[in-house]
């Protein structure tokens, strides 16, 4: 089985736990807060890309009214959970791989945790493709397992389940970021565990071509 074939199996078994454990934004919420506060009512437009239960863009729309909300994920049942959590949203079933089929350009992109499940080539798509969803003046929330790419490899949940994950350095992030636009706004990282005594952080970064373009 292919490690996207094997994630997605994960996924969707694991849905309406992900929908128990991860509404609650816990140690995230630093994160999200400092979101918040760099929006005005002119960003009225959010993408959640690998969505998962909505538990990112549920937060976010409690504190900030978006007129459009758009979830896509992988795993259909993992939008199934996100009828629950953001009804008010619109769910798409999109590998984030293919995100350049997602309608228009948005002010506000989260991607919590899509990286650690993408091959490079897959990954650094998905950064570029940031780039063109975002609008000038928007902020693209990223998070994703820092580490050397020599630890990635299939890994076994709580739940019993395996996933294929893959880590990259923030360094390796934050420059691909900057050959396509971006600038980083914020950065900040959590412990997360050690494998093969080496440390994973779950490193989290704001983004923005705004400040490039000399909007803020």
């Amino acid at each position: 089985m292919d490690p996207y074939s094997l994630n997605l199996n994960s996924w969707n078994k694991a849905s309406s736990l992900y929908r128990q454990r991860f509404m609650d934004p816990g140690i995230y919420q630093e994160g999200y807060d400092t979101l918040l506060n760099l929006l005005n009512e002119r960003h009225s437009s959010l993408l959640d890309v690998a969505c998962g239960p909505g538990n990112i863009s549920a937060y976010l729309h409690q504190r900030h009214h978006f007129a459009k909300i758009v979830c896509t994920d992988f795993a259909d049942n993992m939008l199934k959970e996100l009828k629950f959590s953001l009804p008010e949203a619109e769910g798409l079933v999109l590998d984030c791989r293919e995100l350049y089929r997602a309608e228009g350009t948005f002010d506000v992109i989260t991607c919590g945790f899509a990286l650690p499940y993408l091959v490079k080539k897959d990954a650094e798509v998905l950064l570029d493709t940031l780039m063109l969803k975002i609008n000038p003046e928007g902020f693209v929330y990223l998070s994703f397992l820092d580490a050397s790419e020599a630890l990635s490899g299939p890994e076994q949940g709580s739940t019993g389940d395996w996933c294929q994950i893959f880590y990259y350095p923030a360094s390796q992030i934050i420059e691909h970021l900057h050959r396509c636009g971006f600038v980083v706004l914020n950065q900040w990282s959590l412990p997360f565990k050690y494998k093969n005594d080496h440390p994973i952080l779950q490193t989290i970064l704001i983004v923005s071509p705004g400040a490039k373009q000399g909007y803020f």
